[in-house]
């Protein structure tokens, strides 16, 4: 039951995830989930909860808390539907997925791999068995038990990631990060239409967590714009981190041998990778949300290694100065 190594692929909403996971999807030692199955996000909204049921021991607790923190009853609607709808507004982007899941066999075998054989105690000890116990339920069901490494994705970055940490051990925690340009995010997220502040913030926000974290977990980033247009050496280095060997697999996106064409905001991408989208955010964007999108990002911007378009004004570079202090301060106050 028990896979070799759970990898969470994180990154904020249009980062790459899914263009990386669906790379991954047909190697034959990589389980990929392909699903936003919030067990981190239930840790760390409900973890002392969690965490009382496994001391207890009891099945019926811990499957309530689960069930109540966790994307379970969506799991089950979507294998009633047979697929995931990740599409948006209309003007946004559509993208669908293929969730072809006999939910009621995974939840049977699910519960067995946490109890006993009389189903009326717990049989794991600690928050990481969870994790093994539920993909290793999804892989039997999907035809892919004998795989050695799991990865799924939590569905809001990596700030429940560190809320959730202080329930499991560290060195049970593998990340692949992926980095997009913010300007590119921005792009993907709007379209160049309404407000690009909410996503630049929350690109920044996700940033500082990486900053805090990378020294404490097993951590790869991996740029997307490196993923689109050096593809081969990305994925040589993605696996490697993730000890498989390359295969020619990983350069062609699927998901559990079916077709995946990408939920990009602006075209269906086909089964191939596509370089299209690095510098499409300089046709998309005009120069007023390019600046405004830089701001927000601040520093992280260049610390993140990527090079402004515009220099800031110096009363903008004042008021970056005035926030970065107010940052720093609070960061110092938190900590101690």
């Amino acid at each position: 039951m028990k896979f070799d190594k759970v990898v969470f692929c994180c990154g904020v909403n249009r980062s790459g995830t899914h263009l990386l996971m669906s790379l991954l999807s047909n190697h034959e030692d990589i389980f990929v989930t392909g699903l936003e199955d919030g067990f981190l996000t239930g840790l760390a909204e409900g973890g002392d909860a969690i965490q009382a049921a496994i001391a207890a021991g009891s099945i019926g607790k811990l499957y309530r808390a689960l069930s109540a923190r966790t994307e379970l009853t969506t799991h089950k609607i979507m294998s009633l539907r047979r697929s995931r709808n990740h599409s948006h507004a209309i003007d946004a982007y559509q993208a669908q997925v293929d969730f072809p899941v006999d939910f009621d066999a995974v939840e049977k075998v699910f519960i067995r791999n946490l109890t006993d054989d009389s189903f009326g105690e717990l049989s794991i000890g600690e928050m990481a068995d969870l994790f093994d116990a539920y993909y290793d339920a999804l892989a039997r069901e999907m035809g892919e038990k004998d795989k050695p490494v799991a990865m799924s994705k939590p569905g809001t970055g990596l700030q429940a990631l560190e809320r959730a940490a202080e329930f499991l051990r560290p060195e049970r925690l593998t990340i692949v990060y992926m980095l997009r340009d913010p300007r590119g995010l921005v792009a993907s997220a709007t379209k160049g239409k309404g407000p690009v502040v909410p996503a630049a913030q929350e690109w920044r926000t996700d940033f500082e967590v990486l900053e805090r974290i990378s020294s404490r977990f097993d951590l790869l980033v991996v740029r997307y714009e490196d993923l689109c247009q050096r593809t081969r050496e990305t994925m040589e280095t993605v696996g490697e981190f993730l000890g498989v060997p390359f295969s020619e697999t990983m350069l062609v996106p699927s998901l559990h041998g079916g077709q995946f064409e990408g939920n990009s905001s602006f075209e269906k991408m086909g089964r191939a990778v596509s370089a299209k989208s690095v510098s499409r955010w300089r046709e998309v964007l005009d120069e007023d949300a390019v600046r405004t999108v830089e701001a927000v990002a601040g520093p992280c911007l260049e610390r993140a290694g990527y090079d402004r378009a515009y220099p800031l004004s110096p009363l903008a570079a004042t008021l970056s100065w005035a926030i970065e202090a107010k940052r720093a301060l609070m960061r110092r106050m938190l900590s101690g």
